[in-house]
C-alpha cells in the first residue's frame, strides 16, 4: 500500500498563494481534504523588530492555523491544522501584494500538527488470513 503523496507535500513548506495538498480524508478515506487560507499570528519577537532600521521581511515569523474539510458531501469531516510560518523571497507566487524594495516576498507555512491525524496509508477493513491473536498473517510475523 503506497503512502499518500499529499502527506509528503504537507511536510514541506507551502508558499502563500500556492495550492495546498489534498490528503485523503482520515474519516471516510474516499474524499480529500481541501484547506482554506491560513490565518497568521505574527510572533512577539517578529513584531518587536519591525521598527529596527535594518529591518528586512525575512525577520517576520510566527504561527498559523488552517481549517480543512472533506470534499465528500456525505462526510464533510473537519480537519484543523497549525504550524509555523516565515517570510522569504517568493519562489512561485507572482503577486504584487507583498514587495519590499521591489523584491517580492511570500509567507511559507510549515504544518506541524493536524487533527484528526491523517492516515499514512489506507488500512484494509478485513484480512482473509489471520495469524496469532487475530492479527493478519503478515503483521503477526512482524510482531514476533
Amino acid at each position: 500500500m503506497p503512502v499518500d503523496p499529499a502527506l509528503s507535500e504537507l511536510a514541506r513548506p507551502i508558499e502563500d498563494g500556492q495550492p495546498w495538498p489534498r490528503p485523503a480524508c482520515p474519516n471516510c478515506q474516499t474524499g480529500y481534504i481541501g484547506f482554506s487560507a491560513p490565518t497568521e499570528d505574527e510572533g512577539h519577537d517578529s513584531v518587536s523588530v519591525r521598527d529596527h532600521p535594518a529591518f528586512v521581511p525575512e525577520w517576520i515569523s510566527g504561527t498559523f492555523v488552517v481549517r480543512g474539510q472533506c470534499e465528500n458531501p456525505e462526510c464533510r469531516q473537519a480537519v484543523h491544522g497549525t504550524g509555523n510560518y516565515c517570510v522569504d523571497y517568493s519562489q512561485k507566487s507572482n503577486r504584487d501584494e507583498f514587495e519590499y524594495q521591489c523584491i517580492p516576498y511570500s509567507s511559507y507555512y510549515t504544518v506541524t500538527h493536524l487533527h484528526p491525524p491523517m492516515l499514512m496509508m489506507p488500512i484494509p477493513k478485513v484480512s482473509s488470513r489471520r495469524g496469532p491473536r487475530g492479527c493478519p498473517a503478515r503483521i503477526s510475523r512482524a510482531l514476533r
